[in-house]
């Protein structure tokens, strides 16, 4: 749904892990992830005689974005978490500006918004010379 409201609607409940993945690598460890909780071995599993009745609720869209490889330094554990940094802000855009004076920020965004949040960041940079990093939030 376009509206945003499943999601709001699914987390209501407290078996359901609600998650707005932007990028196919997101989607996969989140899958996987909970195939593992739900379905998973107790002995290789949580360990801690957690309660497995859980369902996923996964926000995913049909907008043709470009898809990333994953990331070799992926946080995985962030991702699954819900929050993980995507891109570090770039070097400064001036070359007489060592980069240590620049206004800061952290883009925060999820599923769709992401490659709009990467293209926010590099106006930040490129035109206010602002450091930005950007997180990609799949717990939204």
């Amino acid at each position: 749904h376009a509206d945003g409201h499943s999601p709001l609607l699914a987390s209501t409940n407290p078996a359901v892990k609600t998650y707005d993945p932007a990028y196919g690598y997101e989607i996969g460890h989140i899958i996987r992830h909970g195939l593992e909780e739900m379905y998973g071995d107790n002995s290789e599993g949580t360990g801690t005689g957690e309660d497995r009745n859980v369902m996923y609720y996964l926000t995913v869209y049909n907008e043709p974005i470009t898809q990333p490889a994953e990331p070799g330094n992926l946080d995985i554990n962030g991702l699954l978490k819900g929050i993980y940094k995507l891109a570090e802000a770039p070097a400064p855009a001036t070359e007489g500006n060592n980069g240590n004076n620049r206004p800061t920020a952290n883009i925060l965004a999820s599923g769709v918004s992401v490659p709009w949040a990467l293209e926010a960041q590099r106006i930040l940079a490129e035109d206010w010379n602002v450091a930005a990093e950007v997180y990609s939030v799949t717990s939204w």
